[in-house]
């Protein structure tokens, strides 16, 4: 019996099953076979209509001080020549590609560079970058992903400066509201405080699906209080809303909390108790 396993395209450690039946004593039998694909080298396995690249989703993990520079790797695999354009690139964003016109088959190099001084933006985001591939008389286009966390450097502050900090404090992380009707909008408020000796600045809030933004206070002055409120607008009845809630603030030590809410969400015309 000879048993054969495709790794084309399929990188990385595998191990498949092989069930054998037969009319022998023990009717059915297992088989294995295991390995590990050895990626090819220098190989684009990623693809924006004709033009190979080596991906098309970039994450990046980085302080609000960087300027970052690096490359992707392309290789026109259409007929003829093609330029490369990118469009809706925000300022922080710069991509480019060399040779500027790429003959058939040949390789280049997409360069992007990321100035994180250039937006105030704080947190997880999604950048979409529209490629369009020029031919002679026609274009093709997709799309480049920056999956982007950008988070404060507190590296700088001295441990003088550390004690005079802001400092986040949330008596409750976790509100349970009981239960909310489908298709009608709860609102939740979160208080927060500022314990520390320096102006506290909310620098974003993002709350996971499911749960909206509705207002906030973005800056707290030391022993001030403060409120996040948050809606929510179930879709789904008969289900547990189980959702959470993140905070980003300039306070060195807590820079990142998470909220929860919590509960249940039921049609209009079922009694909840």
């Amino acid at each position: 019996m000879k048993v054969a396993y495709n790794p084309n395209n399929r990188p990385n450690k595998f191990n498949k099953k092989v069930t054998v039946t037969s009319n022998a004593r023990n009717l059915t039998t297992r088989l294995s076979i295991a390995g590990n694909v050895i990626p090819t080298p220098n190989k684009l396995r990623a693809s924006i209509k004709k033009l190979r690249i080596e991906k098309t989703k970039i994450n990046l993990n980085l302080k609000d001080s960087d300027i970052i520079q690096d490359s992707l790797k392309i290789q026109n695999t259409y007929r003829e020549p093609i330029k490369i354009e990118f469009n809706n690139l925000p300022e922080y964003l710069k991509l480019v590609s060399e040779p500027e016109i790429l003959q058939p088959q040949e390789r280049g190099t997409i360069i992007y560079s990321y100035n994180t001084s250039q937006t105030d933006f704080y947190g997880n985001f999604v950048d979409k970058i529209t490629v369009i591939i020029h031919l002679e008389n026609s274009k093709d286009s997709g799309n480049l992903f920056f999956s982007t966390t950008i988070k404060e450097d507190f590296s700088y502050l001295t441990e003088k400066e550390l004690l005079k900090a802001p400092k986040i404090f949330f008596p409750k992380t976790t509100i349970d509201y009981g239960s909310a009707i489908i298709g009608e909008k709860k609102y939740i408020k979160f208080q927060f405080q500022n314990q520390g000796k320096s102006k506290l600045i909310i620098r974003n809030v993002q709350p996971k699906h499911g749960c909206f933004l509705q207002k906030y206070d973005k800056s707290v002055k030391p022993g001030k209080s403060g409120e996040i409120e948050i809606f929510i607008e179930p879709n789904n009845a008969r289900k547990k809303f189980n959702n959470s809630i993140k905070v980003i603030s300039n306070d060195p030590k807590s820079p990142v909390i998470v909220l929860r809410i919590n509960g249940d969400v039921y049609e209009k015309n079922i009694k909840t108790e």
